[in-house]
């Protein structure tokens, strides 16, 4: 597989990933294999992208989001296996991975260390957690569900079960709908 340091892959509405030190693929990726490795990641891509679809797929690749920018505007950090799919007519990818990371965080949300499915549907700008457990010091947890990034209301749809655990590191994991109920 060819390799190449610094990934970009953009269609006329998205960008799927860039990093810092941006160089770039073009829209016209052919070929069947290719290697991308970056500060601690090593991903393994094979498929295509042509004027009209893309059809990749991700196979045992390790990534460490600390080191890209935002991956279509979705800020991610943590680190670790990843496998899964980015896969569609250009104005409608959608994108199907698997992970098992350490120190993921995503929209505020400190999860740490996480396994589990997280699908993203560019068009529809829908993020959905399949079957994620993780877990943060003592905290032990389950999720799935759905973020709509284009609704105004009910843009929330997430079930998060609590195994085991303190208020504490449910506050630190769960930052963004815990912390303002302090006020009450």
């Amino acid at each position: 597989a060819a390799c190449t340091t610094a990934p970009v892959y953009r269609t006329a509405q998205h960008t799927f990933f860039k990093q810092k030190t941006a160089y770039e693929i073009g829209v016209r990726l052919v070929g069947s294999e290719m290697c991308i490795r970056a500060r601690n990641s090593s991903i393994k891509l094979k498929g295509y992208v042509d004027g009209k679809r893309v059809n990749v797929n991700l196979a045992d690749s390790t990534v460490d989001f600390n080191h890209f920018g935002p991956i279509v505007n979705l800020h991610l950090k943590g680190s670790g296996k990843a496998y899964g799919s980015i896969k569609g007519p250009l104005n409608h990818v959608i994108m199907n991975f698997n992970l098992d990371q350490k120190g993921f965080e995503i929209l505020g949300f400190k999860l740490d260390k996480i396994r589990g499915g997280i699908r993203y549907d560019l068009k529809t700008a829908r993020l959905r957690l399949s079957d994620v457990k993780g877990s943060h010091k003592r905290l032990t947890y389950a999720a799935f569900g759905e973020i709509d990034f284009k609704s105004k209301k009910d843009a929330l749809n997430m079930n998060v079960r609590i195994v085991k655990g303190n208020l504490a590191d449910s506050k630190y994991v769960m930052g963004p709908i815990l912390n303002p109920l302090e006020k009450y």
